[in-house]
């Protein structure tokens, strides 16, 4: 082999180590993912286009792998809030009314699970104020407009 040939097999081989340790530096960290202390997550596999059924994952660092992240749920108090909702009272008069509740999403692998697959993209949120929505106009339908004002106590609980 001439000098040449020999300098070029050289700095390949030079390349190709820094390559390697580069890869073997960025992969580790690229498979890391965390959570906060008010998240719960699942392991959702971009490659393969499939859910970790099995684990449900809570706050720290986790090594879940490089095409993979997390679809993550809060553990916190949600809160949601209905402005200006129109009802009818039993007695046809038209109600208006503004409610704000409080949820917790159950953090048990079997409900984050059900979330995800039936409520994508965080569509829980629309669910329970629909369902919120619907309630509300239930019991107001359950009481006059007299009744609605003078027992506003038991209206409201």
């Amino acid at each position: 082999m001439n000098s040449d040939c020999k300098k070029f097999l050289t700095i390949l081989l030079i390349i190709c180590v820094v390559i390697g340790v580069v890869l073997a530096i960025a992969l580790p960290i690229a498979s890391n993912k965390s959570l906060e202390t008010n998240e719960v997550g699942l392991d959702y596999d971009t490659t393969t286009m499939k859910l970790d059924e099995e684990n449900l994952y809570t706050s720290g660092r986790h090594f879940i792998g490089v095409s993979h992240y997390f679809i993550i749920y809060t553990t916190d108090w949600n809160s949601l809030s209905i402005d200006s909702l129109n009802a009818r009272s039993a007695d046809g008069l038209t109600v208006n009314i503004s409610a704000s509740f409080q949820y917790k999403v159950l953090t048990t692998l079997d409900d984050v699970i059900y979330l995800f697959y039936n409520f994508p993209d965080d569509g829980h949120k629309e669910f329970y104020y629909t369902n919120c929505r619907d309630t509300i106009r239930n019991v107001v339908a359950d009481f006059n407009a007299l009744a609605l004002v003078n027992q506003k106590l038991e209206v409201e609980s």
